[in-house]
């Protein structure tokens, strides 16, 4: 009996430390990374703002190959989205949708997770010239923890996101400095293109 009881003492002081510990752990998090772009910065903000190049580059596509992407609306304008499919133990499903735009400057894209269901994100970008042929690109993904113990996926951001990050900016470093120059400009129509 006094196992029997000293077994449930345990597990209800377990049981509070789990309940407990989310009212220390900041709700937000943010995790930023930046990189230096041999290219002006209207074709580095043209590229990175069009979802149909986002797909060459950015590090959650390569997860899941087999994953269904469309993207839809005006590219590379207000109102432009990516909404992927894919295994749920990868990149799961949820969509990426820009919602403000400064010109050459800051994209703000709002970044949803719908399984699972771990709510949504900001998705930023920032671009400062350097000279007439180099760009300073910063990326930041903030978050907040829509529910108390989802505050518990906080802990691991900077982890777990920080070098999916770097590895986004580096493919797109790449993909852009590739680019010859008469190939560096954006064809800003309306589309839908499935994936």
């Amino acid at each position: 009996m006094k196992i029997l009881v000293g077994i449930l003492i345990f597990l209800a002081i377990v049981v509070g430390i789990i309940a407990i510990i989310p009212s220390f752990i900041d709700p937000e998090a943010t995790v930023t990374r930046s990189i230096e772009v041999e290219k002006p910065v209207e074709v580095v903000y043209s590229i990175t703002k069009d979802y149909n190049q986002y797909l060459k580059w950015n590090p959650w596509s390569k997860l899941d190959r087999n994953a269904r992407h469309e993207i839809t609306g005006p590219v590379g304008e207000v109102g432009s989205k990516w909404a992927w499919e894919g295994n749920p133990d990868s990149i799961g499903t949820g969509s990426l949708t820009i919602e403000e735009l400064v010109q050459n400057q800051a994209i703000k894209s709002k970044l949803e997770f719908i399984v699972p269901p771990m709510g949504t994100a900001q998705d930023l970008w920032y671009f400062k010239a350097i000279d007439s042929t180099k760009t300073s690109v910063t990326w930041t993904v903030a978050m907040k923890a829509d529910s108390y113990f989802k505050r518990y996926f906080n802990i691991g951001a900077e982890k777990f996101l920080g070098p999916t990050l770097e590895q986004g900016l580096g493919d797109l470093k790449g993909l852009i400095e590739s680019m010859p120059a008469q190939t560096d400009t954006l064809n800003q129509n309306d589309s839908s293109v499935l994936y």
